[in-house]
């Protein structure tokens, strides 16, 4: 009877994983997409912070939705045996990912049925409400150790980079879950520790002086630059907040100087009624002005001779009646002195009847 070869110790990838139970918003069956809140910082499913300072450019480049963290199926995590190469798949892909009100918020989007039936299934999941948590994996960039009042730990977990979110069930076997959650526990402890590297790895943690120094500052010049850029931020806006007055002081003193020159236009035409203008005509050679501007409308205007009186008038006694009725007859016309004036004759009848009084 042969014996049983001797299983290689499973390896951390160091990709931590975690769930944060029910944490479905809306299904939509039309475009096959389910929106979720993927990460809080309440404990999660492990007993541990995850802080929501989520680091996501690699993600945002290739943001998968994977089924059961099935990454990693070949390495016996969740199920302990082999699997198929279409079990690799994604089911989907996210959109719009983002942090929104402290929380990891994104849009789940599932491939169709002819392309993945995994992922037909895990959509119809939510549908019927079978399936109603996602869980992300990600490498935390920091961990952190803290004592609980009740003497327990707690690590909090920050600076994350985000690598996928899986869609999951609700575990079935609780034991199989509270030794996967002991191990990688394990992991974290010594990584909060300086025991080991963020990666899983074995790794000094430890600086010589030299290093620490220098780990110093570079850290106080990334503090700097952080600050200068802060205050430059500062500025920027303080520069749009005042650049955003004067536009509205400019058009309010533009609207002033409109108002003034369209005054003077009205005034300086009124002047010519009577005298180059009829009261009719007035409007129209107001908005002419403001059209074309005054000085054109007055040179034009200057070269009409003056308007001839429009009121009867008396010459010798008689009346100077208006050609059938449609023009005025020029007084000195009528009495017979083509370059008598209209204003010449009302006086020299004034001072006629003056004398026969």
């Amino acid at each position: 009877m042969g014996t049983e070869a001797a299983q290689p110790e499973r390896q951390w990838d160091g990709i931590v994983r975690r769930s944060f139970g029910v944490t479905t918003r809306g299904v939509d069956v039309a475009t096959r997409s389910v929106e979720v809140v993927a990460s809080t910082t309440t404990i999660d499913s492990h007993g541990d912070i995850v802080e929501q300072d989520w680091i996501l450019d690699r993600y945002l480049k290739n943001p998968v939705v994977l089924w059961h963290h099935n990454n990693f199926e070949s390495s016996g995590w969740s199920f302990g045996g082999a699997c198929d190469p279409e079990d690799f798949l994604p089911i989907g892909h996210s959109k719009n990912t983002r942090v929104e009100g402290g929380q990891l918020v994104a849009l789940l989007k599932f491939g169709s049925k002819e392309y993945n039936e995994m992922s037909e299934r895990v959509f119809l999941g939510f549908v019927e409400e079978h399936i109603r948590a996602v869980s992300v994996g990600f490498y935390p960039g920091k961990v952190t150790e803290e004592l609980t009042p009740g003497g327990g730990t707690i690590y909090r977990l920050s600076s994350n980079e985000l690598l996928e979110i899986s869609a999951v069930p609700i575990p079935s076997n609780p034991d199989a879950v509270a030794k996967a959650i002991a191990w990688e526990r394990q992991h974290l402890g010594r990584i909060a520790a300086g025991k080991a590297a963020i990666s899983g790895k074995e790794a000094p943690m430890a600086m010589t002086p030299e290093e620490k120094a220098a780990f110093d500052a570079a850290l106080s010049e990334s503090k700097t630059i952080r600050e200068r850029v802060a205050t430059l931020e500062s500025e920027l806006r303080t520069e749009k907040t005042e650049g955003a007055k004067l536009i509205v002081d400019l058009k309010s003193a533009s609207d002033r100087a409109k108002a003034a020159e369209d005054a003077l236009i009205e005034q300086k035409l009124k002047e010519l009624v009577g005298v180059k203008i009829t009261t009719a005509e007035l409007p129209e050679e107001i908005e002419t002005a403001k059209a074309l501007g005054i000085e054109r409308v007055l040179k034009r205007l200057s070269l009409r001779p003056d308007m001839k009186m429009l009121a009867p008038a008396t010459a010798g006694g008689s009346t100077v009646k208006h050609d059938n009725g449609a023009h005025p007859i020029d007084a000195s016309e009528a009495n017979g002195d083509a370059g008598y004036g209209s204003d010449e004759i009302v006086k020299s009848a004034s001072e006629s009847a003056h004398r026969a009084a």
